[in-house]
C-alpha cells in the first residue's frame, strides 16, 4: 500500500492518474449514453448497429497506423488531441437533436474519428508512464493503479448505466461526459508543463 501512495505523490503520474481514471469514467458513461441514445432515437437495429461498429472499428483498422505516432510526435499533445475529438462528439450532441439525415451522418463520422482515437490513448498512457518511471521497478506499482483503475471503472461503469437512464440521454449526460473529457485534457496539459523527460 505505501508503495502505490509514493507512486500516486508524484506529481506528473498523479496528474496522468487522474486523466486515466477521468476517461476510463466517461468512457463508461459515453458508451451507455451512446447506445441508449441510439435506441430512444432510432430504435432501429441499423443505427445501433452503427454506433456500435463506429465506437470499435476504427480502433481496429485506423489503429496500428495511428499508434505508430506516438513514436514520431510528442505523446501528450496526441492525447490532448484524441480527448478533445472524443468531447467534441458529446458537444456535437449538446447542440444538435439528430433530426435530419445530414446530422445523423455528421454524428457517425465524429463516433469514427473519435473510435480511431483508442490506439493513442492506451498506447500513450503507458509510454507516457515509462518516460515518468524509467526504472521498471517503479513502474510496477504505476502499471498496476492504472489496470485497477481500469477494471474499477468497469464495475462502476455498470452501476452508472443506473445514472445515465435516470439522467436521461440528452443534454445533462452530454454535458457530463464532455466535461469529463475536457477535464482529462486539463490533466494532461499539467502532465505536460511539470512532466520529467519527454512527455
Amino acid at each position: 500500500m505505501r508503495l502505490y501512495l509514493t507512486t500516486l505523490k508524484n506529481k506528473p503520474f498523479s496528474f496522468l492518474f487522474a486523466s486515466i481514471l477521468f476517461s476510463n469514467l466517461a468512457n463508461s458513461i459515453a458508451n451507455i449514453s451512446l447506445i441508449w441514445l441510439a435506441y430512444n432515437k432510432f430504435n432501429t437495429p441499423l443505427i445501433i448497429a452503427g454506433v456500435l461498429g463506429a465506437l470499435q472499428l476504427p480502433s481496429l483498422i485506423i489503429g496500428p497506423f495511428l499508434g505508430g505516432l506516438l513514436d514520431k510526435f510528442q505523446k501528450t499533445n496526441l492525447m490532448i488531441f484524441a480527448n478533445v475529438v472524443n468531447a467534441l462528439v458529446f458537444i456535437f450532441l449538446i447542440f444538435n437533436n439528430l433530426n435530419t439525415n445530414n446530422n445523423v451522418i455528421i454524428f457517425i463520422l465524429l463516433l469514427v474519428v473519435s473510435g480511431s482515437m483508442k490506439p493513442l490513448l492506451m498506447g500513450g498512457d503507458s509510454m507516457v508512464i515509462q518516460d515518468i518511471f524509467p526504472n521498471s521497478e517503479e513502474r510496477i506499482p504505476a502499471n498496476a493503479l492504472t489496470t485497477m483503475s481500469f477494471d474499477l471503472t468497469y464495475i462502476f461503469g455498470s452501476m452508472l448505466s443506473g445514472v445515465v437512464i435516470a439522467l436521461g440521454y440528452g443534454f445533462k449526460v452530454y454535458t457530463l461526459v464532455g466535461c469529463l473529457y475536457l477535464l482529462v485534457v486539463g490533466c494532461l496539459f499539467v502532465v505536460k508543463k511539470i512532466g520529467r523527460a519527454h512527455v
